[in-house]
């Protein structure tokens, strides 16, 4: 498939996700092998859409689920560590 990256891919964050996660990452894993997904916990707070962003702009994360948009602190957060942040909505 073109445009699919290679490689691991660690995400966190929203707790919406949950309950699919478990059903959904394997079937995305069988069709792309070479995109592997790894699930973190956040090792200080509870998982939720705020510490998967935060943990992204602390680079621990590839990417994060979010159940809300993003709030500007979080955006002016990770312009201080040099990115700017992308959401990308997936269900509406």
């Amino acid at each position: 498939m073109p445009n699919i990256p290679t490689g691991l891919f660690n995400y966190g964050g929203s707790t919406s996700w949950a309950p699919i996660r478990l059903t959904v990452d394997p079937i995305i894993q069988a069709a792309l092998p070479e995109f592997r997904l790894h699930y973190v916990e956040p090792l200080s707070s509870a998982p939720g859409s705020g510490s998967g962003i935060q943990l992204l702009i602390d680079g621990q994360l590839t990417f994060a689920q979010s159940s809300r948009p993003v709030v500007d602190q979080e955006l002016s957060r990770a312009q201080q560590h040099g990115f700017t942040l992308k959401q990308i909505p997936f269900f509406n």
